[in-house]
């Protein structure tokens, strides 16, 4: 009966951008598989069985050869007589009889000496005889024993020590291994070296935001003694002021109202300094322990709607492109400083809930990470031959638990929330109003500045379980999605970029005008009406914008109704009253 082993496992170096060293690789990957044994590959829906004729029996016997290093940990892999003879234990013996003969050959030197001169031997002779011996031994031992000691026992812990630290940085490539004759270090730093081995694969499951933590002590004192710093200006500055003003007693009132506002600015400024230390997570720390912390986060969904076995048929081609995505994925996030997890091969959540402006680093990622699928898809489609991949990205915010949950022996990274939730709904609505980038309201502070951007639609606020999501307690029932285009800033390099950008950032002025219109309190049927003409406008523009033309037939239908009736109708306007297909079966999520 043949024997069902798991595919070779296609290791790609490059993190960065794409490049043609991802392309040979996968293209030898493709046709090695082609070229294998007759694989029987079985695909119902996006299961993939494979079914090789070959035997397993190779991997056993490593499998048993890594085993036996194991069962004796103390063993050297040399014979008894060369660890006795390189040993410790040798050394100090060795080093006793060279000193004790030293010793009778310093004697034996200087009592012939004193024979041949004639001299009678007496107890003043045997004084001076063995306090020379004393002295010269004295002088000998204190020079041979920290040589001795250096070599053998400070060198190797000295560097057994920076291995270690190197360690602690998690920067398990810089590892060295060490060679040494010594018997008793030997099996010490071969199980080491295993060690790091073992902590070389287990790394990529470690998260980032612990990488960064050291970092981020660092960053914060040197922000506080800025922050000191500026406050010292700022007190002396005041008091230039204040000794410069002319005071009378005519000006008492003005001199009065003039303290009060800076008493006024300094209030605020504490108000301020407390609300940033109540929302801000900068001052929290992740830790590997088990439990809960509340962080006010920002999370990122990307999902992969088409990446199952009806797209790519062969295993090889799945492994492949999946450890591309990941790396691209892992590669953005950790740049801002976020928290790649994979939830499914179909969906990878980013989280960001530690260190400055994380709001704006989790749409920085989305803008980025939507570049990189643009180029993965560029090669998969020209260089490969394989299918596009369909995305979207989703992006919410909102206050959550975060932590690990489990065991002591098992641990699993959790974060409990609303954004997480709302992240992967909307994700999955880029399918429907065909868009790449989808955020909400909880975001407005953040698309504020550096970004463009455009509402597209209404949303209840509820979890893709019909859970109720909300924000606030303003007794809202939908919220409003955002449609995230790119970034308003880009690098001097990337002048045609900019271009693009500029044409974005005017074309939908007038589209968010619109919509602006429909968020009025007052709303009436002729104010309807002049937003329906600016959307429509859109649509005969453009007939690829769905966005423009779901929202212009959705606002259509209310036409008919009288402005209280409107003004009602819209506090609940949504998608989900026209029965929008989120693409949540089992097949787009698992």
């Amino acid at each position: 009966m043949p024997t069902r082993i798991f595919p070779s496992r296609l290791e790609i170096e490059s993190v960065g951008s794409t490049s043609a060293q991802e392309i040979a690789v996968l293209n030898s990957t493709r046709q090695a598989s082609m070229r294998s044994d007759k694989i029987n590959v079985k695909t119902n829906n996006s299961k993939i069985m494979i079914v090789p004729s070959a035997s397993t029996n190779d991997s056993i016997q490593v499998d048993e050869k890594r085993g036996d290093v194991f069962d004796n940990p103390l063993s050297t892999g040399r014979s008894t007589v060369v660890d006795c003879f390189m040993s410790i234990r040798m050394l100090v013996i060795a080093l006793s009889l060279s000193l004790l003969f030293i010793t009778c050959l310093i004697i034996w030197i200087s009592s012939v000496v004193v024979i041949n001169q004639g001299v009678s031997i007496d107890i003043s002779i045997i004084s001076i005889i063995s306090w020379l011996t004393f002295v010269v031994m004295s002088i000998l031992t204190l020079l041979t024993i920290p040589i001795i000691h250096y070599f053998t026992l400070k060198r190797p812990l000295q560097r057994i020590t920076l291995q270690l630290f190197k360690m602690k940085k998690m920067k398990f490539e810089d590892i060295e291994k060490m060679p040494t004759l010594i018997a008793e270090f030997i099996p010490f730093f071969s199980l080491f070296w295993e060690f790091n081995k073992v902590m070389k694969e287990i790394r990529p499951f470690i998260p980032e935001s612990l990488f960064s933590m050291e970092d981020d002590d660092l960053e914060k004192e040197q922000d506080r003694l800025a922050e000191e710093h500026r406050e010292k200006q700022l007190i002396e500055m005041r008091k230039l002021v204040t000794q410069r003003k002319q005071v009378s007693k005519t000006s008492l009132v003005s001199s009065f109202v003039e303290m009060s506002s800076v008493g006024g600015h300094s209030h605020k400024s504490k108000v301020s300094q407390a609300t940033t230390s109540m929302t801000s997570n900068h001052q929290q720390k992740v830790s590997l322990e088990l439990g809960l912390s509340s962080y006010v986060a920002t999370v990122l969904v990307i999902q992969f709607r088409n990446f199952d076995g009806r797209s790519y048929p062969i295993s090889t081609d799945l492994l492949g492109v999946f450890t591309m995505l990941y790396q691209k994925v892992q590669s953005v996030s950790k740049q801002f400083r976020g928290r790649a997890t994979i939830v499914t091969p179909k969906i990878i959540m980013v989280s960001f809930e530690n260190g400055r402006s994380f709001e704006k680093g989790a749409l920085m990622c989305a803008v980025h990470l939507k570049k990189q699928m643009e180029a993965v898809n560029s090669q998969l489609k020209d260089q490969v031959k394989l299918p596009e991949l369909d995305y979207g990205i989703g992006v919410s915010r909102s206050e959550c638990l975060v932590g690990n949950i489990g065991t002591s022996q098992v641990k699993y990274f959790s974060l409990i929330g609303e954004c997480s939730s709302n992240a992967l709904k909307l994700a999955s609505l880029n399918a429907t109003l065909r868009t790449k980038i989808l955020t909400d309201e909880s975001m407005t502070n953040a698309l504020l500045s550096d970004f463009i951007s455009r509402p597209v639609h209404f949303s209840k606020r509820n979890s893709v379980l019909g859970e109720d999501i909300a924000f606030d307690l303003d007794g809202k029932t939908t919220q409003k999605i955002i449609e995230l285009i790119g970034e308003d800033k880009v690098n001097d390099d990337e002048w045609l970029y900019e271009l693009q950008q500029k044409e974005d950032s005017q074309k939908y002025v007038n589209f968010e005008e619109a919509f602006e219109m429909l968020l009025s309190s007052s709303i009436n049927r002729e104010m309807l009406r002049k937003s329906l003409n600016i959307i429509g406008d859109y649509v005969e523009k453009d007939s690829k914008d769905l966005v423009s033309k779901l929202l212009h037939n959705h606002l259509s239908t209310l036409l008919n109704l009288r402005d209280e009736e409107l003004r009602e109708r819209m506090k609940s306007f949504c998608l989900e009253d026209y029965h929008i297909d989120l693409k949540l079966e089992p097949t787009f999520v698992l």
